[in-house]
C-alpha cells in the first residue's frame, strides 16, 4: 500500500480500536442511553459510522477506478459545506434512510462487520499504485470525485464528527 495510503488508512484504523476498547467497558444501558427520546444512542451512532463505511466501501468496490474528474461548482460547493459541518460539529439529517442505524445490532458484531469492511478496505487501497494515486476510487453525492486519500479523509472526517456527538451523549449527567 502506498505509504500516503497506509498512514491515513491506519490513522482511521486506530480510531476504531481505540473507540471499541473504550465501548467495550460500557454496560448494555448505557450503550442504549438516549439524551432525548428521538435522539441516537452511542450504540446508533457507531452503527451509522459503521454503515457509511461499509457503504463507501461497497461502492467502491463495485465501481472502477477512474480518471480523476474536475470537480463542477456545485462538488465545489458541496465539498465546502461538508468541510464546515465535519469542521464545527453541525448537525444535519441523515443524507439517506441506509445510514439511519436501528440500534439493535449487538456492539461485538458490529466490530465483527466493521473488520470484515476494513478488509475489504485495505485489499482495494493496496491495488492502488503510484499511477492511479489521483484516480477517483469514489463519488460522494454532494462532494463528487475523490481519490483514495480524500475518501480516507472524509471517513476520518465523518468519524470524528460522531466521536464529538458520543462524548457529548456520554458527558450527560444521566448518563451513568
Amino acid at each position: 500500500m502506498l505509504s500516503q495510503l497506509q498512514t491515513a488508512f491506519e490513522h482511521l484504523e486506530q480510531k476504531k480500536n481505540i473507540l471499541f476498547q473504550d465501548l467495550e467497558k460500557l454496560e448494555n444501558e448505557q450503550l442504549g442511553f438516549h439524551l432525548v427520546a428521538d435522539s441516537w444512542s452511542v450504540l446508533q451512532v457507531v452503527e451509522h459510522i459503521f454503515l457509511v463505511e461499509k457503504s463507501t466501501v461497497h461502492t467502491i468496490s463495485k465501481n472502477p477506478i477512474e480518471r480523476k474528474m474536475q470537480k463542477n461548482l456545485r462538488e465545489l460547493i458541496g465539498s465546502a459545506i461538508g468541510w464546515l459541518v465535519f469542521r464545527f460539529g453541525l448537525k444535519v439529517k441523515t443524507p439517506s434512510k441506509d445510514f439511519e442505524p436501528q440500534g439493535n445490532i449487538p456492539l461485538s458484531d458490529l466490530q465483527q462487520q466493521w473488520e470484515e469492511t476494513r478488509t475489504t478496505l485495505t485489499g482495494i487501497l493496496e491495488t492502488i499504485t503510484e499511477e492511479k494515486r489521483d484516480f477517483t476510487i469514489f463519488r460522494h453525492p454532494i462532494s463528487g470525485p475523490l481519490d483514495a486519500n480524500e475518501t480516507l479523509l472524509l471517513l476520518t472526517q465523518h468519524y470524528d464528527h460522531h466521536l464529538r456527538q458520543i462524548k457529548r451523549i456520554r458527558q450527560s449527567e444521566k448518563f451513568s
